[in-house]
């Protein structure tokens, strides 16, 4: 597991002052998964990446959160 991207979410929505609750119904996922997320114990599909992206309106981008499929930031 890769702990690394996962906690990307858990800071970028801090510094946004989102939370896991509100992303949950801003992407039509449960509070549990986000939270699953958050804490490490389950990888973002590239389908919720894109999700969270979007959402956020690029504040968070699926690069940020899956750089192994979306490629790294540059």
């Amino acid at each position: 597991m890769d702990h690394e991207t996962d906690n990307v979410l858990a800071r970028r929505m801090a510094d946004l002052a989102i939370s896991q609750a509100t992303m949950a119904k801003l992407i039509g996922k449960s509070a549990a998964i986000v939270s699953q997320w958050v804490t490490g114990n389950k990888r973002i599909s590239a389908e919720s990446a894109y999700a969270i992206e979007r959402a956020t309106e690029g504040r968070i981008t699926r690069m940020e959160l899956r750089p192994d499929i979306f490629g790294p930031l540059q």
